[in-house]
């Protein structure tokens, strides 16, 4: 008859509980938040906190936040599209995740008006002239490190 001894027996208890508690964290994936705001929050980034409408004027922010992800670098894209389809903007980010496993990283999206309504937006005071045309559903598409994670949608209006 085998017996253990009291340290053998706890030293396989504590190996047991490591490759229980190493299971555990595997079986936890990363997590994410997407969402957009035109809250500027302070110099440190945006406020938390969703908006889904806009007005043509305000800079659009859209935020990932991240929990349990993998340290190290990483890439955040997103390619905002207007109500036609059209792609309008591609943001490209390369980040840093520390030992942490958080992070909180955003691309923003600033409408302009074209060359030719400069003069309208002066001769009329029409700080929405030349925005019209981005009125509507937008769609932005966000990937991290070249994986589609989520599609969200807002609204713009003049």
């Amino acid at each position: 008859m085998l017996r253990d001894s009291p340290n053998g027996l706890a030293r396989g208890a504590a190996l047991l509980f490591a490759l229980i508690l190493s299971a555990a964290a595997e079986s936890f994936p990363p997590r994410h938040r997407i969402y957009t705001t035109a809250a500027a929050g302070t110099p440190a980034g945006p406020a938390s906190g969703r908006q889904a409408d806009f007005d043509c004027a305000e800079r659009i922010f859209l935020v990932l936040e991240m929990e349990r992800a993998r340290p190290g670098d990483h890439t955040l894209e997103v390619l905002w599209r207007d109500p036609r389809g059209k792609r309008r903007e591609r943001t490209h980010y390369p980040f840093f995740v520390d030992d942490s496993a958080q992070a909180r990283v955003w691309a923003w999206l600033q409408l302009r008006p074209g060359r030719k309504h400069q003069m309208d937006r002066w001769l009329f005071q029409d700080d929405t002239a030349g925005l019209r045309e981005y009125a509507g559903r937008w769609l932005a598409r966000v990937f991290l490190n070249g994986r589609l994670l989520q599609e969200t949608e807002f609204t713009v209006t003049c």
